[in-house]
């Protein structure tokens, strides 16, 4: 491996889309108001780590959260710093550019999960796991219409704990002349294995982000050639091996040959799941038993809701027994997420919920829908007094706790919180939970907890800043103590949080050059950073025709006048939004075509020009006029000027309808949406028409 292509600019930019456009929802759950922050500031901190990993670049430890399994064990997830999921993804890109060849030769024949995509540079990584897990089901279908009735059903234990990272080098470049790179990676890899300080291992890779499911992949490759050698009749899905034989006998033989191949390669065979069995029709339970899929929980844009009776149907059809118990996973997972408000689900899942502690995502994800319950205040509430072995599961319960409970519950369950948050042990996400709950405690005036934030770990304290009380935004309480403190996760997504309450670092005497690199970085991209521009230059000339496909013209400098610079932090914001968060895009980019707007009616005005009117105030109270009154048909400016008008009032009505802006339809009371990817597209192409307009206007009106 070639250590400069592997730092490249050009290999960390195609490891941070991946990184962004990954599948792996719940663990992105954790990062994706960091990854925001972070797409501002990209490109001068992609260069920033390009010149630290060329010099004594150190990774950092993992935080370890543990996510229950149907079995009642846990499941460890690695939470990697921003910088350390980025580098790991990058060393996955060589490794992948290496495999692509001998991977092709297996992949959707014998082995169906973590395919590679293509072209070999595509921002996503890998393949959606739904087309591949049809092609695993149907493999199974075809070798048993082939007289194979008997399957050797073959699992490992801790596969990703006892990866061997030498054999994982060897195994994926066995005649490598890169020692000296081998040798730093390997030392990435054995920080990133374990949370401790103190130990040191050789095996082991972080569960979680997708470039550790590919090199997981990469090290069962000898096994599956050796199989393939063998001829047997098997399919691979991870670390789940099924192998299909015409008798009892030949399966057995085949489960000795598997388990000698898995133990020369250092991976445990798990007893307890090993099984053999004789299928005589297709849908019976053993034919029928799925290995781990993914979550199937979609990412906030991709969100396709389902009516109540669509959910309550699908929903009937996995649950069953008394009492009631989950049988098909996935589809639970995917109506939990999807579902409006259901008195029907709503009634199973509250008891299924602390039988299956092992969806509480998708139980919580639920709850949203409701505002306050008290069926939902009540079971979480016992969940939490009788307790849960599970710190992840308490978090969660806490965190709903705090969003519907009433004021009474709050000074009840208080000194419940608090004992929670003085666990040494506990989990960030139940300090996450804990604390939300005290935040509200606080705002009802029960108590006063903020201020201790700022002891906690910095993943725990980006997460809880959206939520931080108004009074903490001051000088010598919480947010400067954060400033002061150098963490650059909350620093980061503090800058979005200070740009709307219309403050900068004067406010709390700190320096530019005082903040961390990474978070000036983002700063800057949002404007509360000076950048060094030219008065003279036209940076929103530059920036809309690349976006918007119009001709590049310097007319926005004069068109905006006094507000240029801010419009600029708004575009600029917006802009760095497009691929990473599009639903963030549009409210930015919503909020620039309204400075665009106010400003052109104002030119018109001073033009004496048809569609020119008084935008500063209301006649009647004297606040600013909403920019949806300003673009209503029956004023003058949309009337005079309809084409730009409605391609911005479409744009207007939208963004109005994200999450973001309105948990509600305020016309029709149905839950609002994220911007899908076809929308955006969309909206992008109604933008170009509606800066055209705007550009012919002006050079025609100056």
């Amino acid at each position: 491996m070639n250590y400069n292509n592997l730092i490249s600019l050009n290999n960390l930019e195609l490891a941070w889309r991946r990184i962004t456009t990954g599948t792996n929802i719940p663990y992105k759950f954790f990062f994706r108001h960091i990854y925001l922050a972070y797409e501002i500031g990209k490109n001068s901190n992609l260069k920033q780590l390009h010149q630290k990993l060329k010099g004594s670049w150190k990774p950092q430890r993992p935080i370890r959260i543990y996510i229950p399994k149907p079995s009642g064990l846990q499941r460890p997830i690695s939470i990697l710093s921003l910088d350390d999921q980025i580098v790991l993804q990058a060393i996955a890109n060589v490794v992948a550019k290496k495999m692509y060849k001998k991977r092709k030769n297996i992949e959707n024949k014998v082995v169906f999960s973590n395919i590679l995509n293509t072209p070999k540079d595509s921002i996503f990584f890998l393949k959606d796991w739904h087309a591949t897990y049809n092609l695993y089901q149907k493999k199974s279908e075809d070798y048993f219409s082939k007289g194979n009735r008997w399957i050797a059903h073959f699992d490992l234990a801790a596969f990703y704990d006892t990866i061997s990272h030498r054999l994982l080098i060897k195994t994926v470049f066995p005649r490598d002349g890169h020692a000296a790179v081998w040798a730093k990676i390997q030392k990435w890899l054995q920080c990133w294995s374990t949370a401790r300080e103190s130990y040191v291992v050789d095996h082991g890779i972080p569960q979680g982000p997708i470039a550790s499911d590919f090199l997981a992949e990469c090290l069962l490759l000898s096994l599956d050639e050796k199989l393939m050698r063998n001829g047997l009749n098997y399919i691979r899905y991870v670390d789940d091996i099924r192998i299909f034989c015409k008798s009892q006998l030949e399966a057995q033989k085949a489960a000795v040959k598997l388990e000698v191949i898995c133990r020369n390669l250092g991976l445990i065979p798990q007893g307890k799941k090993f099984a053999i069995g004789e299928v005589k029709k297709i849908d019976e339970p053993f034919f029928k038993m799925l290995p781990s899929i993914p979550s199937d929980e979609p990412s906030d844009d991709d969100i396709d809701n389902l009516t109540s009776q669509e959910a309550e149907k699908i929903f009937d059809s996995a649950v069953t027994g008394r009492p009631s118990r989950i049988t098909d996973k996935s589809k639970i997972r995917y109506v939990l997420f999807r579902a409006p408000k259901s008195r029907k689900i709503l009634g199973k899942v509250i008891k299924l919920l602390l039988r299956h502690p092992e969806h509480i995502d998708a139980f919580s994800a639920f709850f949203r829908n409701y505002k306050k319950n008290a069926s939902i205040e009540k079971v979480v509430r016992r969940g939490i007094i009788e307790g849960t072995p599970y710190d992840y599961v308490r978090g969660a319960l806490w965190q709903t706790l705090a969003r519907i409970c009433s004021v009474q519950i709050l000074s009840e369950m208080l000194p419940l919180a608090r004992k929670d948050l003085q666990k040494k042990d506990g989990c960030i996400v139940l300090k996450w939970g804990v604390i939300s709950f005290l935040l509200r405690c606080q705002r009802h005036g029960i108590t006063s907890y903020s201020r201790r934030i700022k002891h906690q770990n910095p993943l725990v304290q980006s997460l809880l800043v959206a939520i931080l009380p108004d009074s903490e935004y001051r000088k010598n309480r919480l947010v400067d103590d954060i400033l002061k403190s150098k963490n650059v996760e909350p620093i980061m997504v503090l800058g979005e949080q200070l740009l709307k309450r219309n403050q900068t670092l004067k406010d709390y005497s700190i320096k530019a050059h005082q903040l961390p690199v990474s978070a000036a970085n983002v700063w800057r991209g949002l404007g509360l950073v000076r950048r060094k521009f030219s008065k003279k230059s036209d940076i929103i000339g530059e920036i809309i025709p690349q976006r918007y496909a119009v001709r590049k013209v310097s007319i926005w400098r004069s068109l905006l006048g006094a507000q240029y610079t801010h419009a600029l932090q708004i575009l600029l914001q917006a802009d760095a939004l497009y691929d990473s968060g599009r639903s963030s895009w549009m409210q930015e980019q919503n909020s620039f075509n309204d400075a665009v707007c106010r400003s052109l009616i104002n030119f018109l005005k001073n033009k004496q020009l048809p569609g020119g009117q008084n935008i500063l105030i209301s006649s009647q109270n004297g606040k600013i006029i909403k920019f949806g009154v300003l673009l209503d048909r029956n004023q003058d400016f949309a009337s005079q000027h309809r084409v730009i008008a409605d391609h911005l009032r479409d744009f207007n009505n939208r963004r109005n309808a994200l999450p973001g802006s309105h948990p509600y339809e305020e016309n029709t009371g149905d839950q609002t949406d994220y911007l899908k990817a076809r929308e955006q597209k969309r909206f992008a192409n109604s933008l170009s028409i509606a800066y055209k307009e705007i550009i012919d206007l002006v050079e025609r009106s100056r």
